[in-house]
């Protein structure tokens, strides 16, 4: 996990355009039930928020991925 995120951040690749691009495929993808979407959103913006407080790239997108993947990983 922690190499596919500092392999974003090295390509050059913001914290900010990783989120808004997932999200946005989070939130197209039919197959995700609305209960889970609404989940994902309040993960995005916890993450979302503490980037704009400083918090470390690396870190929160590495947050961000071990959560939404326990969000979506069918039970």
């Amino acid at each position: 996990m922690v190499l596919l995120v500092r392999g974003f951040l090295l390509d050059g690749y913001g914290s900010q355009q990783v989120l808004d691009r997932l999200l946005d495929k989070v939130m197209s993808d039919w197959t995700i039930p609305d209960l889970t979407k609404a989940k994902c959103a309040m993960l995005f913006s916890q993450v979302d928020e503490r980037l704009t407080q400083g918090c470390d790239e690396e870190l929160q997108l590495s947050f961000l991925f071990s959560h939404l993947r326990s969000l979506l990983q069918p039970n």
